[in-house]
C-alpha cells in the first residue's frame, strides 16, 4: 500500500495494526527459515541401571580401603583394573573406575593379602549404578579372570587359592611366614605377570623341590625367561624361617 501522507514524530500507530504487523513479520521469518524436524527419535543415551552390588571409591582424597584422608599426591595411587576385579571377587565390593588408595595397600599392581583379609573401612554404598556397556565390560573382566585362574596351576598372589599345607609343601613356609618374608625382601623388579610374591615363590619352590625351570614355568604359567628373570632379580633376601 502506498502512503501518501508524510509521517511525523507526533503520529501514532494503532495497537491492532501493531499486533497485525508483528504477527505477519513473525510468520514471514518462520516461512523463510529452514523447517526443523520436530519429531524426536528415540534417544541413544541409555539410563544407568541400579544393581544390588556394593560400591566404593567415590573420592580421590579419601582412601576407600582404610578411610584415610589426604591430598591426591600424598601417597595415593590409582587402583588398576586388575586390582578392582580382585577386590570385587574377594569382597563383593566394586570400586569406581580410577579410584585411588594408599600405596601401602598395593603390591605389584594388586592388593596385598593383608588388605584383602582386613575389613574395608571406607564408605560403602549398598548399590551401584552401571550403564549397559559397563556391565558388559564387567562380565568380560570376570570371564578373563576366570580364564586366568584356570590356566594358573599355582597362584601365590591370592592366598585364598591355596591352603596352609599347600604353602608348606611347596615352600617350606606357612602362609604367615611367607607373608612375613615378603616384607623382608627388597629390590625386586616386578612386572604385570610377575609380582614380588611370585618371584619369591618361584625361588623357594626351586630351592625346596630342585625342579627345573621348564617344570616351574608350567606350574606358575610363566615362560622360562620369566622364571629366570624372577630368580635373577632377587638381590636381597632376609628370611626368618628355615627352608627345608
Amino acid at each position: 500500500m502506498l502512503l501518501t501522507d508524510e509521517v511525523t514524530d507526533k503520529d501514532v500507530v494503532h495497537n491492532s495494526c501493531r499486533l497485525k504487523y508483528t504477527a505477519e513479520s513473525a510468520a514471514a521469518r518462520l516461512s523463510a527459515s529452514p523447517k526443523k524436524n520436530l519429531q524426536h527419535g528415540p534417544s541413544d543415551k541409555k539410563s544407568p541401571l541400579q544393581l544390588n552390588i556394593k560400591s566404593a571409591g567415590f573420592s580421590h582424597t579419601i582412601c576407600p580401603i582404610c578411610n584415610r584422608k589426604g591430598a591426591r599426591s600424598e601417597g595415593f595411587v590409582t587402583i588398576p583394573g586388575e586390582a578392582i576385579m580382585q577386590l570385587f571377587i574377594n569382597k563383593n565390593i566394586l570400586l569406581k573406575k580410577n579410584s585411588r588408595c594408599c600405596h601401602t595397600h598395593m603390591s605389584g599392581g594388586k592388593f596385598t593379602p593383608e588388605t584383602l583379609s582386613a575389613d574395608i573401612q571406607g564408605k560403602i554404598r549398598s548399590t551401584t549404578y552401571m550403564e549397559p556397556e559397563q556391565i558388559s565390560s564387567l562380565i568380560n573382566s570376570l570371564r578373563q579372570s576366570a580364564t586366568q585362574r584356570q590356566k594358573s596351576c599355582i597362584d601365590f598372589d591370592d592366598p585364598s587359592t591355596m591352603t596352609d599345607a599347600d604353602y608348606w609343601n611347596l615352600t617350606g613356609l606357612t602362609k604367615d611366614q611367607f607373608s612375613t618374608l615378603i616384607g623382608d625382601v627388597d629390590d625386586i623388579r616386578t612386572t604385570k605377570t610377575r609380582s614380588i610374591r611370585t618371584c619369591i615363590a618361584v625361588l623357594l619352590v626351586k630351592l625346596r623341590t630342585s625342579l627345573g625351570n621348564a617344570l616351574l614355568s608350567t606350574l606358575f604359567n610363566m615362560t622360562i625367561t620369566q622364571v629366570l628373570c624372577g630368580s635373577d632379580n632377587i638381590t636381597y633376601l632376609n628370611t626368618k624361617a628355615t627352608v627345608i
